[in-house]
């Protein structure tokens, strides 16, 4: 006899879990093949509790980092009228100091 769990991951993944029971034929009574039963179903749910923590935490960085490069994106973009002000203030942080208007000096 076995317990057996699957996860199916949005990716089309299947995970299983399985846990043995051991039957002998000489079982002590039905109490302890209940306490068998009980330990491998809690340690079933763990290894799913697990497995699932580990899913979000990839999913959490993965949207993480598509979230970064779509930021990086957008505002990189000069052609972009939204976020021209943005990238001006970049560009002119990234080359050192803000240049202010030159007057020329003329002959009179």
């Amino acid at each position: 006899m076995a317990v057996v769990g699957s996860l199916t991951k949005g990716t089309g993944e299947v995970l299983e879990f399985r846990h043995v029971l051991l039957s002998s034929q000489h079982s002590q009574g039905r109490k302890e093949d209940f306490e068998i039963l009980v330990h491998s179903l809690k340690k079933l749910q763990q290894d799913v509790n697990s497995c699932l923590t580990e899913i979000i935490e990839q999913e959490k960085t993965s949207e993480t980092n598509q979230a970064s490069k779509n930021q990086t994106t957008e505002d990189d973009d000069p052609d972009d009228s939204e976020d021209d002000l943005e990238d001006l203030d970049t560009t002119e942080k990234q080359n050192g100091a803000i240049q202010e208007p030159q007057l020329k000096k003329l002959r009179t």
